[in-house]
């Protein structure tokens, strides 16, 4: 549930819950070593070949800066509501 509202694609969440089914039921291969999930073959190769998704988007950092960079003690009441507005325009783009 985490993974969904942090907005993970779907089939990450859908891969995570195959493993973690695995895990749990203890499937050992002949060394003892967890079988992860095996891969469907309607999910794509490219994907084991793509390096780790970042956690947030180029956008997603830009604003995690911004808010990085704001000093709420030193803003006024609206001031604070400008800089929120502003935050919500730009994710309803």
């Amino acid at each position: 549930a985490v993974a969904r509202l942090a907005g993970l694609p779907g089939s990450v969440i859908d891969r995570a819950r195959k493993v973690l089914s695995n895990l749990e039921s203890r499937q050992l291969d002949r060394e003892g070593v967890p079988v992860l999930a095996s891969r469907t073959s309607e999910e794509p190769v490219r994907a084991e070949r793509e390096s780790q998704l970042g956690l947030f988007p180029d956008s997603a950092s830009r604003i995690l800066q911004a808010v990085r960079d704001v000093d709420p003690d030193s803003m006024t009441p609206i001031e604070a509501i400008n800089f929120l507005a502003g935050l919500k325009r730009y994710f309803e783009k």
